[in-house]
């Protein structure tokens, strides 16, 4: 709550007390759903109408009355009241003016002080780079970034299935396809292109031959073991190629990890784990040492396989347990997966709450859902066929360098910057929606220029650098002259808003409120601009509408940032 918040709410508090009507609650301030109706709203007459026997309208008169007589607040410029008992606030355009100048933070950081691991993306190496990886990583580095517009000290963390029946596949895949193995020298790209193809080849194979099925089995076993020299070249090899291709499209992303941990390190660790606690904790079950979920009203599920391999959970407990012995001063782990998964982690928190009830209570596992074409079936290319998230990014790039060449959008635009719009349309359409819903990327809607789109708020802050120039080319400099008879703008309210939507999105864990935001903001912007001579030399008031800009442009810059969107300068 902002100070201005705080001297309102207490006014209101101070007259119900003086009118021997407070009854303890907080006065709640909101933002009316109109502009004209006020800056904040408050709906305490009709909370205790009907306790005094008043009616609403009746009692915010008597409330309203009383604030007027004691004498109104300073930056308030009218309260009024609204059918059927709404308590309106105006503040004065000083008050606005006074921030568009002089930015600042009303409230100490949300978060100050505190560190936070978010786990996020996961992709597994021998795999392809799916849609579901891209949507983590808008999702998991939006909210990193919240996080630090509140204050906090982030950890970025991915966690990579380097073991497993999908990497003995791919192995067996590359000894079978092994004349085509690209060498050490040949483009990243045709190294990840054939992991995908003995990767395939050798999941065809488990499935359809038993004596694949019984070799990759034994290279399963020999990975764990790490006992075997050619098979051990052969998982190192493709690990690092995969590894690498990942690192390229991080970068395309605007993400980098303080941390990467692996499958393969925690399987020891975690065996031992599970072994240490049976049957205290975990029991034996055909074979298999299983969790009994049900004593928790959940599932039973195995941790440690009939053969003496551990599973995803057993190496998740080892795990989160390495996370708080790396960073021992973690006030919270943030892991994010998808929606599938969210029964799992419920069973393995359920496990790991025996061991370490603290870890548990200090970590969140949110879920997103899937990315939908527009027809609302999976998402396919341009020419149909089956798009992961990395061939999203190309093909997107590809469609946003048309646009940018076509008669209507045409600019010369490097690559850098197409790349950024093109990451930017994907992780609008999927931070608009609310995390745990299915979204649906529709490839006209979502490369719109002039829409509900990422390249629209980046073409806006691209506008809004052009007014820079343009006016610090004509000597017009942002200044504090502000006339007595200036009225504030709804523009001027939206900027006022954007730390408490910071504020909001993080409470809420909801990059969408950041959205919803920068659309309305930048659809204000835009029709101030269309109605109003922003740069004119002839104009007094041009000085203050410059400012206006700068701080506009500051403002959709941070909120861009947090949604892990790049601001561009020219569009």
């Amino acid at each position: 709550m902002t100070h201005l918040q705080t001297i309102l709410r207490d006014s209101i508090q101070t007259a119900l007390r003086e009118l021997d009507l407070f009854d303890g609650e907080t006065i709640q301030l909101e933002h009316p759903s109109e502009m004209s109706h006020g800056d904040w709203s408050c709906n305490v007459a009709m909370k205790l109408a009907r306790t005094v026997g008043m009616a609403p309208i009746d009692l915010s008169e008597r409330i309203v009355s009383h604030i007027y007589t004691a004498g109104l607040p300073d930056d308030v410029a009218e309260i009024s009241v609204a059918q059927p008992g709404f308590i309106n606030i105006k503040l004065s355009h000083t008050y606005f003016s006074r921030h568009i100048l002089y930015p600042q933070t009303e409230t100490e950081p949300l978060l100050k002080g505190k560190k936070i691991m978010v786990e996020y993306t996961d992709p597994n190496p021998f795999k392809e780079f799916h849609i579901g990886h891209l949507m983590n990583n808008a999702i998991g580095e939006s909210l990193a970034r919240i996080a630090e517009s509140n204050g906090a000290v982030i950890v970025r963390a991915c966690y990579q299935g380097d073991v497993g029946p999908h990497i003995a596949k791919c192995i067996w895949g590359m000894i079978d396809l092994a004349p085509e193995m690209p060498t050490e020298t040949d483009p990243l790209d045709q190294k990840t292109a054939f992991i995908g193809r003995a990767y395939a080849h050798g999941a065809a194979a488990y499935a359809d031959s038993e004596q694949a099925k019984m070799a990759i089995d034994l290279i399963n076993t020999a990975i764990y073991a790490g006992n075997d020299a050619e098979i051990n070249r052969l998982y190192e090899t493709g690990r690092q190629w995969c590894l690498d291709q990942f690192d390229v499209i991080y970068k395309k992303l605007g993400t980098q990890f303080d941390a990467f941990y692996f499958e393969s390190q925690m399987a020891q660790p975690g065996l031992a784990l599970v072994r240490e606690h049976i049957p205290d904790i975990f029991v034996e079950s055909d074979g298999a040492i299983v969790y009994p979920g049900e004593q928790d009203g959940l599932h039973t599920r195995v941790f440690i396989t009939k053969n003496g391999n551990p599973t995803y959970e057993t190496k998740d407990l080892a795990n989160n347990r390495m996370k708080f012995r790396d960073y021992p001063d973690l006030d919270q782990s943030i892991i994010i997966t998808a929606n599938e998964q969210n029964e799992y982690f419920r069973v393995m928190f359920a496990a790991l709450n025996h061991l370490n009830p603290e870890i548990v209570a200090k970590t969140t596992q949110y879920g997103h859902g899937m990315m939908l074409g527009s027809d609302g079936k999976k998402l396919s290319s341009r020419k149909g066929n089956v798009l992961t998230g990395e061939t999203l990014i190309a093909e997107v790039t590809e469609m946003i360098q048309e646009k940018s060449a076509s008669s209507e959008h045409k600019r010369e635009l490097n690559d850098k910057t197409v790349t950024d719009i093109a990451v930017g349309a994907i992780k609008y359409s999927i931070l608009k929606q609310t995390i745990g819903k299915n979204i649906v990327f529709d490839f006209d809607t979502s490369l719109s220029f002039d829409g509900d789109s990422g390249p629209y708020l980046q073409y806006t802050y691209a506008r809004l650098s052009s007014l820079i120039q343009k006016s610090k080319s004509a000597g017009i400099l942002p200044s504090q002259d502000v006339p007595a008879d200036w009225v504030s703008t709804d523009l001027e309210r939206w900027i006022n808003r954007s730390e408490e939507i910071i504020h909001r999105a993080w409470l809420d864990k909801s990059p969408q409120q950041i959205v919803t935001y920068c659309i309305k903001l930048t659809q204000a912007f835009n029709s101030w601009y269309s109605s109003t001579k922003i740069i004119d030399e002839s104009d007094p008031m041009s000085s203050y509408k410059i400012a206006i800009v700068h701080r506009m442009r500051e403002v959709l810059g941070k909120q861009l940032n947090a949604l892990g969107i790049v601001p561009v300068e020219e569009m």
